[in-house]
């Protein structure tokens, strides 16, 4: 994969439901296949994150002394996308090929049938 100048354009669906939420008494069940929804549902923002116990990098020094600078950078910009977090975190973020052709990255995407199938887990940007 090239620097992003050469990226293709892609359709993006932001917080698809794709189980039940695991809250409640359903907590400690096997999810289940969401609700289907009547009409269009807009996808246009992320998901709750599950919940995670993140680093506390207030005191940039005292981090250092547990992490290297690349580390901590990456956690800087990282941390504000994972303020969001809850129990009802099974959501997908879908990222297709504007024009239907398959990009193949180190995500596994692949189309049958008109079915996009998405396999990778991980919060929306990354596992800390």
């Amino acid at each position: 994969m090239g620097s992003g100048r050469h990226l293709k354009p892609i359709e993006v669906y932001l917080g698809v439901p794709y189980a039940t939420p695991p809250t409640g008494s359903n907590r400690f069940s096997p999810t289940r296949t969401a609700a289907p929804w009547d009409g269009i549902r807009l996808a246009d923002r992320h998901g709750p994150v599950c919940p995670q116990k993140l680093p506390d990098i207030r005191n940039e020094t005292a981090a250092l002394e547990r992490m290297p600078r690349g580390r901590l950078e990456y956690l800087k910009r990282l941390l504000p996308f994972l303020k969001n977090q809850s129990e009802d975190c099974l959501y997908l973020n879908i990222y297709a090929p504007l024009q239907g052709k398959i990009i193949c990255s180190d995500l596994s995407l692949s189309r049958h049938r008109q079915q996009l199938e998405f396999s990778r887990g991980a919060s929306n940007l990354s596992n800390i």
